[in-house]
């Protein structure tokens, strides 16, 4: 069910929605920006069905009436969701069959006609300038609401005339809160997922449903522990661990890097009461006690390097070789 009740922070996003509708103030386009994960999503899905609530009861939905039921399951035939075809994002031709082609038929049944774009940062120049002058001059029952990541991606023309509400990142505690409470995860690891999530509960949430991330962690525990002993055969054995795992290398170096972190926090101050990783606090320790931390500033700087080699299609081997000997 689509309720402002359900999620977990963005307190001002979801009053000034609020406030929109109870002032009649509803502005015909909205960017929301936020990491994937965020709840941006839900947020514009509680707001629309809020919007084309037959019954209100002030600035809550009745969630009894059809126009509620069929927000719940996506099902409304006044509000389109546009999703790009291709991988790079959308073209011109995406939003002129989607959205600039069906926006001056007027509503089937509700007030509004919604359209939500996710991914909205990943249009074209030309697309983006396809739906300009819709945005100028929408008709009166148009909103469209923009999902981004990264909202400086859009033309200035279309930020001028949009909401713009970005997402700020959730307490820990409230994430941690809400992993004990909804999914029975124990404080440890709730901890844990809360720190490494940095304020996201969609990612959060997904860490937790997966053993993945677990057996993650321990490879990069294993790799670090390579890396601090030097040992050949070793450092050999790591760079095919990395090699196995080329498609989630992204993840398995932020992992490495939170760790890095851990140790060099617990170097300097000999606490864990700010580890990411407080579940293996004695690992953390152990590694901290064998390494000078002029090696592992070195390793995270080569880290990113590595990333950014990647993207250029260096030679993976190498650059992971290069990266954990280069210190």
């Amino acid at each position: 069910m689509n309720s402002f009740y359900d999620i977990i922070g963005h307190e001002d996003v979801i009053s000034h929605m609020k406030n929109a509708y109870t002032l009649e103030k509803v502005s015909h386009a909205y960017i929301l920006e936020g990491e994937e994960g965020m709840g941006k999503k839900m947020l514009v899905n509680s707001y629309g069905k809020l919007l084309q609530c037959e019954k209100p009861d002030g600035s809550k939905p009745c969630n009894i009436c059809s126009s509620c039921i069929q927000m719940d399951t996506q099902n409304h035939p006044d509000v389109i969701y546009l999703y790009p075809t291709k991988k790079t994002g959308y073209g011109i031709d995406d939003v002129r069959e989607q959205m600039v082609s069906d926006i001056n038929i007027k509503p089937y049944r509700s007030k509004y006609k919604i359209y939500i774009i996710d991914q909205a940062d990943t249009m074209t120049i030309q697309a983006q300038n396809s739906i300009l002058k819709t945005i100028e001059e929408p008709p009166e029952y148009g909103i469209f609401f923009m999902l981004a990541v990264n909202s400086k991606k859009f033309l200035p023309t279309i930020l001028s005339r949009a909401v713009k509400m970005t997402l700020k990142p959730i307490n820990s505690s409230d994430i941690e809160s809400f992993l004990i409470s909804e999914y029975g995860v124990n404080m440890d690891k709730a901890k844990v997922l809360s720190s490494f999530s940095r304020g996201n509960i969609g990612k959060a949430i997904k860490l937790q449903e997966s053993e993945i991330f677990n057996n993650q962690r321990n490879d990069m525990v294993e790799l670090l522990d390579i890396f601090i002993n030097r040992e050949e055969y070793d450092i050999m054995e790591a760079v095919k661990l990395l090699e196995r795992q080329k498609e989630t290398i992204s993840e398995l170096i932020e992992i490495l890097i939170s760790l890095i972190r851990d140790v060099l926090y617990y170097k300097e101050t000999q606490s864990s009461s700010e580890l990411i990783h407080q579940d293996i606090e004695l690992r953390i320790i152990e590694l901290s006690n064998k390494v000078k931390p002029e090696r592992l500033v070195k390793l995270v700087k080569n880290s990113y390097e590595f990333m950014n080699q990647q993207r250029l299609h260096v030679n993976f081997s190498l650059s992971v070789l290069t990266m954990l000997t280069n210190c």
